[in-house]
């Protein structure tokens, strides 16, 4: 029924496993490697993206006093809006 002259799939092609230890600034896979003769604009979508995995890939991890300190802040942060909704309702209330 046709089967002898029907082929196969093609074969799967794997990609390169990423090691840990390699960091680049260049995104993986969406850009020709470094010295190959693109550079992308700093004020470009590419230039843009180039630079925001950078910073997400060796940012510094925050140290457990920016952590703590981070907490806080968003503590302090909801315990004002908590107090300004209580204060609002009493207002409202007595008012």
């Amino acid at each position: 029924m046709g089967s002898s002259t029907s082929r196969g799939r093609k074969p799967r092609r794997h990609l390169p496993k990423v090691r840990d230890d390699e960091q680049s600034d260049i995104p993986p896979v969406m850009w020709p490697a470094r010295g190959s003769g693109f550079e992308a604009s700093p004020y470009s979508p590419a230039g843009v993206a180039q630079g925001f995995w950078r910073t997400i890939t060796h940012g510094d991890r925050p140290t457990a006093r920016q952590r703590n300190q981070a907490t806080l802040a968003g503590a302090v942060l909801v315990g004002l809006v908590l107090l300004g909704a209580v204060l609002g309702l009493i207002i409202h209330l007595v008012g």
